[in-house]
């Protein structure tokens, strides 16, 4: 039988073993927290790090647009004014409309570019000069092309990187511009005679 000292003993130990593991647990749990704690912060500074650079990176591909839409204004003009022969009055009616269209461009990019809170670059896109006709229409549906991939990625851009509420109308805004430039190639590819050939 066991005596009553012994009892106390146990009793004591046993206590002392319940409070080591108390304080052990409450340790672990303590050090959980914090850590699940600074994790959050660090995964919150992340995503705010992440959609600052997006849109920095999406205001660069803005500007990149409208330098295009600045050349290609620029060069329809000049391009429509070195046009000549039997045939030319329709072809420089053509281009000097396309550059109308050009130009209703940049605005539409300007303005994205000051609602993103960037500053709306005034460079210009390199531009290419042409002789003849089928130069300046093989030139201008290159350009064209080009327009169409910048604006293709800024749409894939937008599609992965959302842009919290602003994301519908830029959206809106950039497809509108490359249904515009798309309906440019179907019209270039109208007066080369090789309607089609880009599909």
């Amino acid at each position: 039988m066991i005596s009553k000292l012994c009892k106390t003993k146990l009793y004591i130990l046993r206590a002392q073993i319940n409070t080591s593991s108390l304080e052990i647990t409450k340790e672990i749990v303590d050090s959980r927290l914090r850590n699940a704690i600074e994790l959050y912060i660090r995964s919150f500074h992340n995503k705010q790090t992440v959609f600052k650079m997006s849109k920095e990176e999406i205001l660069k591909l803005l500007n990149q647009a409208l330098e295009l839409e600045h050349g290609a204004y620029v060069q329809y003009l000049s391009h429509a004014e070195v046009v000549d022969g039997i045939n030319a009055e329709p072809i420089i009616e053509r281009l000097k409309e396309i550059a109308n269209d050009e130009k209703a461009h940049q605005e539409k990019f300007r303005t994205l570019i000051g609602l993103l809170g960037g500053v709306p670059s005034m460079g210009i896109a390199e531009t290419h000069p042409a002789k003849d006709i089928k130069g300046i229409l093989e030139q201008n549906l290159k350009d064209e092309k080009m327009a169409v991939d910048t604006y293709r990625a800024i749409l894939e851009k937008l599609k992965k990187e959302k842009i919290k509420y602003y994301d519908f109308l830029l959206e809106h805004d950039i497809r509108h511009i490359l249904m515009e430039e798309q309906e440019h190639i179907t019209e270039l590819e109208l007066l080369l005679g090789t309607q089609g050939s880009s599909y």
